[in-house]
């Protein structure tokens, strides 16, 4: 709605400052290229093997296929068993898939429903074999062939684990080489639903598990019972391997697929899925992911996947408490990331971050540098690309000879819209270097390179430490730490020791937390004082991480505070995060706990802002001490100061305490909220306040916040500034709750104020609240010709909330609203003046009473204009008789041709229904009267010939744009214009060939794009309605039309509502158009320059 998207812009301070630079904006779907190194010049591997014609990689790179079909078919993850040993997950084809739930039942008796995807086959876990030792896999061993939709596998310690479907799961042979008959659910809970489900798992050194998840709740419960909530957002959630200790870790993320990734110094960083919308959030991130960190993503209420919160969300910290990423890369689907970190390419390879890109067709490389408590990007360039239109890479990762292997999905899918590729093809490559004239080639070490480690002395192992392999680090400290049986002090002593590399010392840091205790706890906290900040920042996350609540005492906690001044910002954040969990590991009645968050405060006070993870860690570690940490910033909030105390240094103290207290996420923040509106609030300015108040809405814990407190400070303040008051009222609408009555008088009397943007946003709150009083008055001002477009159509959309709902538990219904008003909204229908509105107004009337919007929309089919026509059309076609003369009367000749495609759209929903199929053949007809596109081989052949010799993508746009003949922008986004109920269509160039895009028009439902399917929707009274499904609650579903207006059925209404196989993109949307007018569309979509060109 637009006065949320108002509103949620003028409180969204900036986050202590931004990390954007060199004319970044965070409003644009990529950043301006950082530069390209120095050595890279693309090459072409078609001279080596003419299989790899078309794939280019930088100069002195080598690429092999190491397996392909029939050896690997439809490859979507890999990892590889310390002998070399490859092992594949294979997405097996399917006949059927569907968005299903399951529920889940926690240890304390709570449960919660998980959605997820099924099909109706199973599918595989296999290794590779390379039987004649040639270097190329040519056999397969299937070990598992009973596995739901898995997204990555892990080998750790004798288990096999797989994450999918909202859990992980690991399995193990009870006898060696027998079956996997041994399983366990470590974790539950997490989001299940198609790609965007838990999918990552990486183990740090410390033993540490994590794990990442998309955006639907994830209600994260461990083996042990420990729980970790995090609504509305994906996140990283931190365990041990064994499922036990389960932490919330990082949030704010849409779809953090598959592994995190670690550099030797034991930082994490992961890439981020962007939302296909045209907003803000389209646009991958590349981000360095900090414990505590929130990434500012949030799904919309009541959505599934791919709806964007407008009001909640931030992408690149525009809002308090939300932290940047390193980079915008453009649209994607990023698959993991990894970090090279190996021997077999030269130094300027090493340290790479490395991402394969399903959806773009390549595979990215970036460096990063210190800069502050974070990273920037400061060099990019891509390592793989192909014009072979089946590469999907899919998964990137360092094999144990040191090569850098890519999985290739290969299939003609246009992104994650399958859960399968074509059954056909596969790959796997094998990334070596070759060598330059100024760079010699290097050779690969010994597949079985992990494995020998096995056999090395325990000197041998040691000495690993220092080497620059980080894989093999990684596994020389599992050795070491079998070999040590629980004592930490080998590790102890080898990370004192200063002649050894900072990777080395961190590496046995790691290896001292496998069994942390006393012993561990002391050499952390000696390494505190290190003279490397690296080795500093990594003991403080250890104890933060691994210290149990008994086991820092408060006088050893006093002794750490100290060292919140560390002079290394990256140090300094990891200090504050620690002081702040050991104090909220103290007892509650210990007043050591305020005290630390003093300190903090304190500490933060001198913090520059502009480090924005530096502050938030302070931030995040007075969060941690419960409830002290939140009271403390809202006590602050109405101290005077100190009488040493400027008035300057107050005010600024007051402000940061604003912004720590936006930033919180807990329910003890909130009921601090509701202290400190019981208290004297004149210190505060007005903007404070409402920025303040504006934080109920960030929180979302379950059960939701209570409302009450702000709903009386409402009633009794009618004198407070307007727009404080006008804040108060929305959050009250968007958090729900509170008493109707209470409001009315305020909603009523803030809708006469004169500034435009302030009352829009009460109506929309009027709405959030349904406040049926209010109707009235709301349609008396929609039929007013001279508010403007904006705020008449915010009246609708609110109307449309003010329904009658049954009450609970009586199921009496609940007083009417818009039911008192439908009179009034067929008159404004029909006016003239109505035309910006005269959609979203028939539409309303005709979902409460169809019988009254009916003749007001046969009135508009003619002589009013196409708008009028097509809005007529999409409201008489939820009545199959109506619809059904819909169709009669296009074929006379009563309905212009340009509206075919909406004809054809209605007729679909009812094809079949009426007994003798009569609409299914009245819609095949009107197909048969327009532009027939075939999808025969040897015809896409022709197409993709003639699109290169004839082809006018200059003429091609003109269509692309015209709303009756091409109509493609009504619903696609491309480069920043046109509709959004499609995915966006920018750089389609680059993902989609010619007969990719051939197949998407002529049968869009061959693959529909993830949070794009189309649902249909019964009502009781016979009504059938179709579009994309935006929210479900237990009083609603939302459904957004073709024409982008949003269908709002109360669920006492509905008498079924059912997931499509049909596309909302309507069969026959070309045929208005001739051969060449195809061809030059076409070719206009298969064109960056023409696109760019805009």
């Amino acid at each position: 709605m637009i006065s949320r998207l108002w509103f949620a812009l003028i409180l969204s301070v900036p986050n202590y400052g931004l990390l954007a630079q060199n004319g970044d904006d965070y409003n644009d779907n990529q950043f301006p290229p950082r530069p390209t190194p120095e050595w890279v010049e693309m090459a072409d591997q078609g001279a080596q093997d003419l299989r790899l014609a078309g794939i280019r990689t930088p100069a002195g790179i080598k690429v092999e296929i190491v397996a392909e079909e029939p050896t690997v078919i439809d490859p979507v993850g890999m990892t590889f068993a310390d002998d070399g040993t490859p092992h594949v997950l294979q997405w097996t084809m399917a006949s059927q898939s569907r968005h299903e739930t399951y529920d889940v039942t926690f240890q304390n008796g709570e449960s919660a429903t998980i959605n997820r995807m099924w099909k109706n086959t199973p599918d595989e876990l296999k290794t590779l074999q390379d039987r004649d030792h040639d270097g190329v896999y040519d056999a397969t061993e299937t070990l598992m062939d009973d596995l739901e939709i898995p997204s990555s596998v892990l080998l750790h310690d004798g288990w096999t684990y797989l994450s999918s479907l909202g859990h992980v799961v690991r399995r193990k042979q009870s006898i060696p080489g027998g079956a996997f008959d041994l399983g366990e659910e470590i974790v539950r809970g997490l989001c299940g639903f198609h790609h965007h489900q838990a999918s990552g798992m990486t183990i740090g050194t410390d033993g540490s598990m994590f794990i990442t998840s998309g955006d639907d709740d994830n209600r994260a419960e461990g083996s042990d019972g420990s729980r970790a909530t995090v609504l509305r957002t994906g996140a990283i959630f931190r365990c041990n391997p064994d499922g036990s200790d389960v932490h919330a870790f990082a949030r704010g993320f849409r779809n953090p697929y598959r592994d995190v990734a670690f550099d030797p110094y034991g930082n994490i960083f992961h890439v981020d899925n962007d939302q296909e919308d045209g907003s803000k959030f389209q646009g991958v991130r590349l981000m360095h992911v900090l414990e505590g960190a929130d990434y500012g993503w949030r799904l919309y209420s009541g959505a599934v996947c791919c709806r964007t919160d407008f009001v909640r969300g931030a992408v690149f910290g525009e809002k308090p408490g939300k932290m940047p990423s390193m980079l915008k890369t453009g649209r994607g689907a990023p698959a993991g990331l990894m970090i090279y970190e190996g021997t077999a390419f030269p130094d300027f390879v090493r340290g790479l971050l490395i991402y394969p890109d399903v959806y773009r067709k390549l595979v990215r490389a970036f460096r990063v540098e210190r800069v502050g408590s974070t990273f920037e990007v400061v060099e990019e360039f891509t390592l793989m690309t192909s014009d072979d239109g089946l590469f999907r890479p899919c998964q990137a990762l360092q094999g144990p000879d040191g090569a850098i292997y890519i999985v290739d999905w290969r299939t003609d899918s246009g992104g994650a819209g399958r859960l399968w590729g074509d059954g056909e093809h596969g790959r796997i490559y094998r990334l070596s270097w070759s060598g330059t004239d100024s760079e010699p080639a290097i050779a690969l070490q010994p597949r079985d390179s992990w494995s020998k480690l096995n056999q090395a002395s325990d000197e041998q192992l040691w000495e690993t430490l220092d080497g620059p392999d980080l894989p093999i680090r990684k596994r020389a400290i599992d050795e070491l730490d079998r070999r040590c049986d629980g004592d930490p002090s080998r590790f102890a002593d080898y990370a004192r020791d200063q002649s050894h590399t900072v990777p080395g010392r961190i590496a046995a840091l790691g290896g001292a937390c496998r069994q942390f205790g006393a012993d561990s706890l002391e050499l952390m906290v000696e390494m505190l004082a290190d003279d490397s900040p690296e080795i500093r920042r990594t003991a403080a996350n250890a104890i933060s991480w691994h210290a149990g609540p008994d086991q820092v005492p408060a006088t050893q906690i006093t002794g750490l505070l100290d060292l919140l001044e560390d002079p290394n910002p990256a140090a300094q954040r990891a200090i504050a995060m620690m002081v702040g969990q050991l104090a909220g590991n103290l007892p509650p009645e210990s007043t050591l706990r305020r005290d630390v968050a003093a300190r903090l405060f304190q500490t933060m006070l001198s913090v520059e802002r502009t480090d924005v993870y530096l502050f938030d860690g302070f931030v995040r570690g007075i969060e941690r001490i419960q409830p002290e940490g939140p009271a403390y910033f809202t006590n602050r909030l109405t101290d005077s100061g100190s009488e040493s105390s400027s008035t300057a240094e107050s005010d600024r103290a007051r402000e940061i305490a604003v912004v720590g207290l936006e930033s919180m996420r807990t329910r003890s923040a909130a009921a601090a909220i509701d202290a400190l509106l019981a208290r004297d609030t004149s210190a505060l300015t007005d903007d404070q306040l409402a920025r303040v108040i504006a934080t109920y809405r960030q929180i979302l814990v379950e059960p939701p916040v209570d409302a009450t407190a702000l709903a009386d400070w409402l009633a009794s303040h009618p004198d407070a500034d307007v727009n404080v008051r006008i804040t108060a009222f929305e959050t009250i609408g968007l958090l729900g709750g509170a008493d109707e009555q209470q409001l009315a008088e305020t909603a009523l009397s803030l809708l006469s104020v004169d500034d435009e943007q302030a009352r829009t946003r009460v109506i929309a709150a009027i709405g959030d609240a349904g406040i049926v009083s209010a109707t009235a008055p709301l349609v008396a001002a929609l039929a007013e010709a001279d508010r403007s477009d904006a705020e008449r159509q915010e009246i609708v959309s609110s109307l449309a909330q003010l329904r009658s709902q049954p009450l609970p538990f009586t199921g009496l219904p609940s007083p009417p609203g818009v039911e008192t008003v439908l009179d009034e909204l067929a008159a404004i229908a029909i006016r003239a003046d109505a035309e910006p509105v005269r959609g979203e107004v028939l539409a309303l009337l005709a979902q409460v009473d169809f019988g009254k919007a009916k003749p007001v929309a046969y009135a508009l089919l003619d002589g009013h204009g196409e708008a009028a026509t097509a809005n007529a059309i999409t409201v008489l076609g939820a009545n199959p008789d109506d619809a059904k003369r819909l169709g009669e009367e296009f074929l006379a000749g009563k309905i212009d041709r340009g509206f075919q495609a909406q004809v054809v759209e209605v007729l679909l929903r009812h094809g079949g229904k009426d007994g003798n199929e009569s609409i299914e053949k009245l819609r095949q007809q009107i197909l048969k009267g327009g532009l027939l596109v075939s999808l025969q081989p040897s015809d896409v052949r022709r197409v993709e010939e003639l699109v290169q010799t004839t082809g006018d993508p200059s003429n091609g746009r003109t269509i692309y744009f015209d709303t009756q003949r091409g109509q493609c922008s009504n619903c696609h986004q491309l480069e920043g214009k046109g509709g959004s109920v499609g995915p966006d269509l920018s750089k389609i160039y680059e993902t989609h060939t010619v007969a990719k895009i051939i197949e998407s028009i002529a049968d869009p439902s061959k693959e529909i794009k993830e949070g794009f399917d189309t649902w249909n929707l019964l009502t009781l009274d016979g009504a059938v309605y179709s579009g994309l499904k935006m929210s479900e609650s237990e009083e609603e579903v939302v459904l957004r039309d073709p024409s982008g207006k949003d269908i709002r059925v109360p669920v006492s209404e509905i008498e079924s509502l059912s997931e499509s196989k049909h596309s909302l993109m309507p069969e026959g949307v070309v045929s208005l158009l001739d051969y060449q007018e195809f061809l030059d569309l076409i070719a206009f979509l298969r064109s960056r320059e023409a696109q760019e060109a805009q």
